[in-house]
């Protein structure tokens, strides 16, 4: 008791009445632009890094908020969200 649960995540596209509750994070939209929103009503801390494992964006929240990924280059990025001593991983797609 007391650990961290690595768990599996899929990322969620646009908002789903039938998202799975285990989910508990909508991130949107993916592929992305310009920038990135994440839906989760809880304290929150994310974590973006790019393939070569370079942080290229570190936050924390409570409340839906959007990121900017501008200057970011196009390419695959993997996104880690720590909430409620779980973390959830996937990849975001930049165009």
């Amino acid at each position: 008791a007391g650990g961290i649960m690595i768990l599996e995540w899929d990322i969620i596209l646009g908002t789903d009445p039938d998202m799975p509750a285990s989910a508990g994070a909508l991130v949107y939209p993916n592929p992305i632009t310009d920038a990135f929103t994440i839906d989760l009503n809880q304290a929150y801390t994310l974590q973006v890094m790019d393939l070569c494992g370079r942080e290229v964006l570190h936050a924390t929240s409570s409340e839906t908020q959007s990121f900017a990924t501008t200057g970011w280059k196009q390419g695959l990025y993997i996104i880690r969200i720590r909430a409620n001593n779980q973390v959830f991983e996937h990849k975001l797609v930049v165009q």
